[in-house]
């Protein structure tokens, strides 16, 4: 049964070597445009531009070295996700505001665990789009969204990612992410440095084949490896909270 996937796992990597091949050819663009580009608004544009290219270089590079031969272990808990979404439905009450952030490039993952900051693209160094300077993620009610981004679009030949499970940082942001439940808006949210604020981070939520990882990285880095969990473990955790405190997680 896993050998179908081997035809899928050399195209996958054929699409990254071309992704970065794309971007290695834009790099060459901008760097000609740098040398003869003399007006000091459009230097800086094209230095910002280099910024976006190396760094989509760079998680490329780390995605092409993350495909591996899946397991048919993690297809079936990947397979159960569905479930996940309807147990998140059932279990989270419909006012919490608690939202959730997927990121589907596991080597991502792991170093947002290092650094303990999730961040923008902005802080990252660049700007390309009216998001560069917000987070995106998503209520339970479209909570689709978020995990459609962590599994990479059901693609078993990479490893799930993960969901950031984040709780909002003050009371007007909580207005803004009750606001948006039941609405399948974008929720934005600004970088958040996870040794400063401690209580905003609820779970880190993956598949069993990167728990071990992600729970030593986090331990190396100071980070609470106990809200590193699975799907399953996420509505244990939940169901355990919300029986002390019925109305909201937050």
């Amino acid at each position: 049964m896993i050998n179908k996937f081997e035809k899928e796992i050399d195209e996958v990597r054929n699409d990254i070597d071309n992704n970065i091949s794309y971007f290695n050819n834009y790099l060459k663009k901008l760097s000609t445009q740098l040398k003869t580009e003399e007006e000091k608004e459009q230097l800086e544009q094209i230095k910002n531009n280099i910024r976006y290219a190396e760094d989509m270089i760079k998680w490329a590079k780390c995605k092409k070295e993350s495909v591996r031969q899946p397991s048919l272990e993690d297809i079936n808990e990947r397979e159960q996700l569905y479930k996940f979404m309807n147990d998140v439905d059932n279990v989270i009450p419909d006012d919490d505001p608690l939202v959730f952030h997927g990121n589907g490039n596991i080597s991502m993952v792991k170093e947002i665990i290092r650094s303990g900051s999730l961040l923008t693209q902005v802080d990252r160094g660049y700007s390309i789009s009216w998001s560069s300077s917000i987070i995106c993620a998503s209520s339970k009610s479209d909570i689709s969204e978020s995990i459609m981004f962590a599994d990479s679009y059901r693609n078993y030949y990479l490893p799930y990612g993960a969901l950031f499970v984040i709780a909002p940082k003050d009371d007007m942001q909580k207005g803004v992410f009750k606001g948006a439940i039941n609405t399948n808006t974008i929720i934005p949210l600004h970088s958040i440095n996870f040794h400063l604020e401690p209580k905003r981070l609820v779970a880190i939520i993956t598949t069993n084949e990167n728990i071990s990882d992600l729970k030593k990285i986090a331990k190396e880095n100071k980070l609470d490896e106990n809200l590193i969990m699975n799907h399953n473990d996420f509505i244990k955790m939940c169901k355990n909270k919300y029986s002390k405190n019925k109305n909201t997680y937050c």
